[in-house]
């Protein structure tokens, strides 16, 4: 009996998540979103120190761009701040984020291009590579 009315509310559980997404209601949460094949630019730096600076975007990009090599040498979680956003990367992203910090010839303020795929709070990352000296605001 338990077995049944288990497999009734998975049923139950499935169609409504089904149903929810044929009607496109959207997504409250953004974080929570998937963006697949997309680009953001921002800075890499590892999650303690995301911690300290997220919040106000123009604090948080301010204390990103100090982010030196000599920060990161121990780290092994990365991610990405943009607009003062914190975007984790999953753990194959952060072997691409330390890779790319060696091979930098920027010293600190790491600012970069990042492809890949957003899935929940986690970003995969497919390419990293230096941003131009502007920022551009059609990405994001």
């Amino acid at each position: 009996m338990k077995k049944k009315i288990m497999l009734l509310a998975a049923a139950l559980a499935v169609t409504g998540s089904a149903l929810a997404q044929s009607m496109s209601v959207p997504n409250p949460d953004p974080a929570k979103e998937t963006k697949v094949g997309s680009t953001w630019e921002g800075y890499i730096v590892d999650a303690r120190y995301a911690k300290e600076i997220t919040g106000d975007p123009e604090t948080a990009m301010k204390r990103a761009a100090e982010y030196s090599k000599a920060m990161a040498v121990k780290e092994t979680a990365f991610g990405l701040i943009v607009d003062g956003r914190w975007m984790k990367f999953d753990e194959a992203s952060n072997q691409k984020a330390v890779e790319y910090i060696k091979s930098s010839k920027v010293e600190k303020g790491f600012r970069v291009l990042v492809q890949g795929t957003l899935s929940g709070d986690a970003l995969a990352v497919t390419s990293i590579k230096e941003a131009p000296e502007t920022l551009d605001p059609s990405i994001n």
